[in-house]
């Protein structure tokens, strides 16, 4: 039986997106937040950087000098979110394949 509209995108396969762009179109922050609702990083623009940097060929590390309370922690909560769901898609395209 062949699949409706909504099935195919619902399985479509997910765009690979920098994390960055993940972020901005997944990544909702929590009521408690000083900013809840989806993240938008037109006010933090340099966490772009430090997220995109991570997926940047032999880069082993990223020091970032900061102060405190300027979303760190919700750049390396944004990365575990991406990697998890890059993990998810590599999963289904393997599953798939056998």
């Amino acid at each position: 039986m062949p699949w409706d509209p909504t099935e195919r995108r619902a399985f479509a396969p997910l765009k690979k997106l920098l994390p960055s762009e993940w972020a901005e179109k997944y990544r909702v922050l929590p009521p408690s937040s000083a900013e809840p609702g989806a993240l938008s990083l037109s006010r933090t623009p340099h966490m772009r950087g430090i997220l995109d940097a991570t997926m940047e060929p032999g880069v082993e590390r990223i020091i970032v000098p900061k102060a405190t309370q300027i979303t760190m922690s919700t750049a390396i909560e944004t990365l575990i979110g991406w990697t998890v769901t890059l993990r998810a898609l590599a999963d289904t395209i393997a599953a798939m394949a056998n």
